[in-house]
């Protein structure tokens, strides 16, 4: 979709340190940029509880799901539905 993007670019999260978001992109429509994980082992317990921590940590630092932060999801019953991921693109990104 031509949006440009960088894959795991270190993101210094105060209260936290360093981690390293799927994808941070820039926003067309705000020019911010705007951070995408995709949270693909949903049904590992361990992982469910490491994403929930992540995604408090990105809260905690202004970093809002739904504003600058995109969440797309699986398992291994569940496949990431890509109209889905289209649409958050053309919301947050176009």
């Amino acid at each position: 979709m031509g949006i440009e993007y960088k894959y795991e670019c270190p993101l210094r999260l105060k209260g936290y340190g360093i981690v390293y978001p799927d994808f941070t992109l820039l926003s067309k429509k705000t020019f911010e940029e705007v951070y995408w994980e995709h949270e693909g082992r949903m049904d590992d317990i361990e992982y469910v509880e490491k994403a929930i921590r992540k995604i408090d940590l990105y809260t905690r630092n202004n970093i809002i799901p739904g504003q600058r932060l995109i969440l797309t999801y699986e398992s291994s019953s569940y496949a990431l539905n890509t109209s889905v991921a289209e649409r958050l693109i053309r919301e947050h990104l176009l």
